[in-house]
This record gives structure tokens, sequence and C-alpha cells, in this order.
């Protein structure tokens, strides 16, 4: 996967053998959740320059970049439409959420047709779990019945926490050019699903980022070691 995509690994999530990583290429019409694990293969090592570690709450590695790994599984995203008509690429389904467990569902859009996207997403509950919109291209406007307010554009994240439960809409702040964003949603354990619904604008000045070789690291939740960088 190194050798053949520049990618962006925009969440890992790991089990003592087992490790998740969103992948999302830079063609515009692709998207894909990736699963590796840890293995043997010289052409990843040659591939795969420098070294990331994922360091858990105790200070415990829970994986290093320099540990090879082998791909495992692609489940490709399907054309889909939500909201009012928009046109969206999604991964999502039953086989998918055995193993993708916490995660419920991740949504790109992806257009410089006003069309696909002018619908938007008005008024809608949800509960239970929470959203991360991360935007790469275009505006989105976010409004909920508890009075919360707040637009986010390139390399800002939206994080709401449905909880007992929110009403909220997501609608575009532009009426023409490049719309291109992701969204996840994020399961909540059963001891918070009815904890009190939350949001949060994070702007992209605020996020942790490394840079070189040709790629960049942003840290949106979590800590990462980068060489001796280590990024919260």
């Amino acid at each position: 996967l190194c050798a053949t995509e520049r990618c962006l690994a925009n969440l890992w999530r790991f089990t003592s053998t087992l490790a998740l990583i969103m992948t999302w290429s830079l063609n515009p019409s692709w998207t894909s959740a990736a699963y590796m694990r840890s293995a043997k293969s010289a052409h990843c090592a040659r591939a795969c320059a420098g070294s990331v570690q994922v360091v858990s709450r105790d200070g415990g590695i829970l994986v290093d970049s320099s540990q090879n790994r082998e791909l495992l599984q692609v489940y490709p995203a399907r054309p889909s439409r939500d909201g009012d008509g928009v046109k969206i690429n999604r991964i999502a389904g039953e086989s998918f959420n055995k193993v993708l467990d916490p995660y419920l569902m991740i949504d790109e859009i992806n257009s410089d047709a006003a069309s696909d996207y002018m619908g938007g997403f008005p008024e809608h509950p949800h509960r239970g779990f929470e959203t991360i919109t991360y935007m790469k291209a275009g505006r989105m406007r976010h409004r909920d019945h508890m009075g919360n307010e707040g637009v986010i554009g390139p390399g800002d994240v939206q994080w709401m926490t449905a909880g007992r439960g929110v009403l909220h809409s997501e609608m575009p702040e532009q009426d023409a050019g490049l719309m291109h964003g992701f969204q996840i949603w994020l399961n909540l354990p059963s001891t918070d699903k009815l904890k009190p619904a939350a949001y949060r604008d994070i702007r992209s000045d605020e996020i942790a980022r490394h840079c070189g070789a040709g790629s960049q690291i942003r840290v949106i939740a979590g800590t990462i070691t980068v060489g001796e960088v280590v990024l919260n």
C-alpha cells in the first residue's frame, strides 16, 4: 500500500495484533478503509521511510511504523445520497461494522458541482454516538437545538457528541466551487450514550501537525510520536 498509494492515515485503532488504518487516496473518486497487521515484508520496509509511533495514554507504544504490516482487506466506498440529495461516497454495512467497531460509518463529499451538495443536510436528529467532520475544501455551517453554531473550512474539524439526543443541520456556506470533506460516525460506550450533547469546532491552526518526506500528519485526537517529535 505504501509503495502504490500516497496516503494520509486519518484514523488508527489497534488491538494486540490488528491495526485499523483509514486511508484516503489522492484520487478524488476513491475512498476505502484498509485493515493491516504486523508482518515481514522487505518491500514494505523499503517503501515506508521514517518511523511513526502511536502511544497509549499510559505511555506504552501501541504500534511502531518500523514494524512492517500487510494489507488484509479493503472496503471500497459506495456512491450514495443523503440529506437533501447530497452526493456522497459511503463506507458502511454489517460486515464492515463487525471489524470496524466502534466506528459506525464514514462518508465523503467530494464535488465541484454545486448541484451535488447545495441541498445540504437540513435539521435532523442523532443519538448515542459522535460525528467527527474533517474539511479539505469548502465551507459548511453547523446549527443545533442547543444554540451552537459554527462554520468549518479547509483543515478544520467539527466534533459533535449526540449523546442523549441532538437536532442539528449541516448546510453549505457556498454556492459554487469544490466541496470536499469526510465525516466519521463514532459509537459511544453504553455508559455514555445518554450523556449531554456537546459541540466543538477545532480550527486548522489548533491541530498539531508534522511535515516531511512529501507527507503530512495531522493529529485530531490522541498522541503520535514521529521521530523525536510528540504530537498531541
